[in-house]
């Protein structure tokens, strides 16, 4: 027979209900699986229940300076920045945010993935340093953290864009 349930707690609440029970079961209630679904929740080792996968987007002021500098970079001379509430969060996130999230990752032993424009890397490469010194990992958030949506029909665009990120990392 086939599984049908997605949880063991969704297997719970159903026998729970089949017997007259309605509380929801507690969450360490979970001492046996369905009969026809053995094995299904034990696939992690250890007894582990799952698996998280914890990123991070680093993007610091790119939204707002990396506007402002893909303007100059392609020839117009709009004003973007009306305000610098935008570049204060970027610095904050930059200055006390990361620094906060890597002693949390460091204290719990976790690895994790930030997403980095490669803006933000030229402005805190002191940062990125000590990410990846941490023996976290890096991944290419783009240059100036681009709307995907501007390359549909323009592969080459996408591809300049992608590398000009991947040589800043």
């Amino acid at each position: 027979m086939r599984c049908t349930y997605r949880t063991l707690n969704d297997y719970k609440m159903q026998h729970n209900a089949e017997v007259g029970l309605f509380s929801r079961p507690s969450r360490f209630d979970y001492k046996d699986e369905p009969p026809h679904c053995e094995g299904i929740y034990s696939m992690w080792p250890s007894g582990v229940k799952c698996a998280v996968c914890l990123s991070f987007d680093f993007d610091a002021e790119s939204l707002s300076l990396g506007t402002i500098e893909r303007m100059r970079y392609e020839g117009d001379q709009q004003r973007y920045a009306k305000t610098l509430t935008p570049i204060s969060r970027g610095q904050y996130g930059a200055k006390v945010g990361v620094p906060r999230i890597l002693k949390f990752l460091e204290k719990n032993n976790i690895p994790a993935t930030f997403f980095v424009p490669g803006f933000t890397a030229n402005l805190y490469p002191d940062i990125i340093k000590e990410i990846t010194e941490r023996g976290h990992e890096l991944a290419n958030h783009g240059y100036y953290h681009e709307n995907p949506t501007e390359f549909i029909g323009d592969p080459q665009k996408e591809r300049d864009i992608l590398r000009r990120g991947n040589d800043t990392l």
